[in-house]
């Protein structure tokens, strides 16, 4: 299982786990870098798309869609680790994803720690 973060139209890919189970854990840092002069609305979301490593092709698990414009508000430049749903395309809940969110604005930089959890 890895995990694809996409923030912005910018994509990062985690370190696959294999055999990882229903409650797979990483302790990963992701980053994107934020220029300037960009809207910082185009960065308002942030999508963690979950997906099945697969020989043939990979299996999309499920997304969580967080509204990180709106956490920063709440919590400042760190966000604790909270749980985030994890949909199916059909709109089913399927678990939830644990992160922390850090905004550091000297480098306009994004990094993102975070924890899987499952649950069926």
């Amino acid at each position: 299982m890895y995990v694809l973060f996409n923030l912005g139209g910018e994509e990062r890919k985690s370190k696959v786990v294999q055999n990882a189970g229903s409650n797979p854990q990483r302790n990963e840092k992701i980053s994107f870098k934020i220029a300037p002069h960009v809207k910082f609305e185009l960065y308002d979301t942030l999508h963690v798309i979950l997906c099945e490593d697969d020989v043939t092709r990979d299996d999309l698990h499920g997304v969580a869609n967080i509204d990180i414009e709106t956490l920063l508000h709440e919590h400042g430049n760190e966000v604790p680790f909270n749980s985030y749903p994890v949909h199916q395309k059909d709109g089913r809940q399927r678990g939830t994803v644990e992160l922390a969110l850090s905004f550091i604005p000297n480098f306009r930089k994004r990094t993102l720690r975070h924890f899987l959890a499952f649950e069926d």
